[in-house]
């Protein structure tokens, strides 16, 4: 959004105003409405959403004040080898998945860690005081559990290689947390698990 300012038009993240005597850049706009009060800027709409999915640690600044919803996935689970003792294919690994809603103001900072996938188990994701382990993996035909509450357990093996479990069981297109297939037979390698993210939305 751009305001006049001294005959120059300029972004209004650049607007200053006088607060208690000193000068302060201004982080919300409002403007009276019919008698109500209206926020024109920041204008971040209902539903925005921010994906953190890089792999490691960070620190995230809340552009707008009002409930978020957050969605975490730590590392998915591996799927397990052929089992050649019983002759079943391989389990599917646990998925990771966890949701929380919580308040947060506009240049709040809150420190993150995304967990990825790895050969032993799935690394734990956080967001401030949340956090969510990751799924376990699977070394044979049974399937290893997931955690939390929008995940999955991988699938038993068996005939077939067994299905990794959902890091997010509402939404099977997305793979964040997922864990990895298990191997069909001797010769082929189990499915490794998918990494983990960070889901925010905003709510209002």
């Amino acid at each position: 959004m751009k305001v006049g300012i001294n005959g120059a038009v300029r972004d209004i993240s650049d607007f200053k105003a006088g607060v208690n005597g000193a000068v302060h850049a201004v982080s919300e706009l409002w403007i009276g409405v019919n008698g109500a009060a209206k926020k024109v800027w920041p204008l971040i709409p209902i539903g925005y959403q921010v994906i953190l999915d890089t792999v490691g640690s960070g620190e995230w600044e809340c552009p707008v004040s009002g409930n978020w919803h957050i969605e975490l996935h730590g590392g998915g689970g591996r799927g397990g080898t052929f089992d050649f003792l019983s002759f079943r294919a391989g389990g599917g690994g646990g998925g990771s998945g966890e949701e929380y809603e919580t308040t947060l103001n506009v240049g709040q900072k809150v420190s993150y860690s995304v967990g990825g996938a790895t050969t032993t188990k799935g690394d734990t994701t956080t967001f401030g005081e949340y956090s969510i382990s990751g799924g376990s993996n699977t070394w044979d035909w049974n399937g290893a559990a997931g955690y939390g509450s929008l995940a999955t357990s991988g699938k038993n093996g068996g005939n077939s290689p067994g299905k990794g479990g959902y890091g997010n069981k509402n939404k099977p297109l997305q793979t964040y947390g997922n864990g990895g297939d298990g191997a069909a037979d001797i010769g082929t390698s189990p499915g490794d698990g998918k990494d983990g993210a960070i889901i925010l939305t905003y709510l209002g």
